[in-house]
C-alpha cells in the first residue's frame, strides 16, 4: 500500500509516489520489498533484517536511516511481538510489514488523522505514539495487581504465589528493555545525522522520547514496588516458620 502524505494520508500508487515531490508512506510485505527495492534508488550500507531479531533500533546509512520496530502486545507482554523494518530517505518512509500490525496501524491513522502542517516527522510521531497509546492503562493495571498481591500477603491470606509474582517480574523486565529501545530510537531520529528531517520538526522525536521516558519511570517504580512486595512475602514466610519452630524446636535446622 502506498500513501501520499498530505493533510491526510491519500492512497496512491508506487509510480505516482516516486514521481511526485510529496512525501510518501509505503507499507510493503517482505516479498514486495524484495521485488521492488531497486525502484526506490536507495544506497543501503546494510540490508533490512530479513530474519527479525524482535528488537527496535535505527541506524544511519549513506543516504537513509534503516531500522526495525518490535511492538509488544500489552495484553500478552511476554508473548510474540509484532515486527516491521523500515527505511527513511529524502522521498519518504518505507515500512516492510512482517505480520500486518504496521499496515493496520497506518490504515487507522489514515481514517482518523488530519494534519495542519503534514510532514514525515509528525507522521512518525503519531504512528509511534499510537503504538504506546494504551500502555499507561496497562501499567496501572499491573500496579493494581501488585497492590492486591501485597495486601493478600500482608493479610496473611496467601503465602505462595510464585507464578503470578514471576510473571509480573518478567513483564517488567520486558517492558524496561522495550522502552529503552524506543528511547534510543527517538534519540537516533532526533540526532538527524543525515539531515533528512527539518530542524524545527525534530521536537516531535523529542516529545515521543519524553512520553516513553515517563512510561519507563513508571516501570522503574513498579520494579521497586515489586521488590518490596517480594520482601514482604519472604518476611511473612520467615515469620510463619519461626512460629512453627516454637512448637517444633527440633526442626530449627530449617531456619537460615
Amino acid at each position: 500500500m502506498y500513501y501520499q502524505l498530505t493533510e491526510t494520508l491519500i492512497e496512491s500508487t508506487q509510480a505516482d509516489c516516486l514521481n511526485n515531490s510529496v512525501p510518501f508512506i509505503a507499507v510493503l510485505t517482505p516479498e514486495e520489498w524484495k521485488s521492488d527495492r531497486d525502484r526506490f534508488g536507495l544506497e543501503l550500507d546494510m540490508e533490512l533484517d530479513a530474519n527479525p531479531h524482535k528488537i527496535t533500533k535505527a541506524e544511519s546509512n549513506y543516504n537513509s536511516i534503516t531500522g526495525s520496530l518490535s511492538f509488544i502486545d500489552m495484553s500478552n507482554i511476554g508473548g510474540t511481538h509484532s515486527f516491521a523494518t523500515f527505511v527513511i530517505y529524502d522521498k519518504g518512509i518505507i515500512f516492510v510489514d512482517h505480520d500486518g500490525y504496521t499496515a493496520d496501524s497506518i490504515a487507522r491513522l489514515q481514517r482518523t488523522r488530519k494534519w495542519r502542517y503534514p510532514c514525515p516527522e509528525r507522521f512518525l510521531y503519531d504512528f509511534l505514539a499510537y503504538t504506546i497509546a494504551d500502555d499507561l492503562s496497562i501499567l496501572e493495571a499491573i500496579e493494581a495487581r501488585m497492590d492486591e498481591i501485597e495486601q493478600r500477603i500482608l493479610a496473611n491470606t496467601e503465602l505462595e504465589q510464585p507464578h503470578e509474582i514471576h510473571q509480573i517480574r518478567n513483564d517488567l523486565l520486558d517492558l524496561r528493555s522495550y522502552y529503552n529501545q524506543l528511547i534510543n530510537l527517538a534519540e537516533e531520529l532526533e540526532d538527524n545525522e543525515l539531515n533528512l528531517f527539518e530542524e524545527n520538526n525534530l521536537r516531535f522525536f523529542h516529545l515521543f522520547g519524553d512520553r516513553v521516558d515517563r512510561l519507563q519511570n513508571i516501570v522503574q517504580s513498579l520494579r521497586h514496588s515489586f521488590w518490596i512486595c517480594r520482601s514482604h512475602r519472604w518476611t511473612l514466610k520467615r515469620t510463619v516458620l519461626l512460629r512453627f519452630l516454637r512448637f517444633f524446636p527440633q526442626c530449627s535446622f530449617l531456619c537460615p
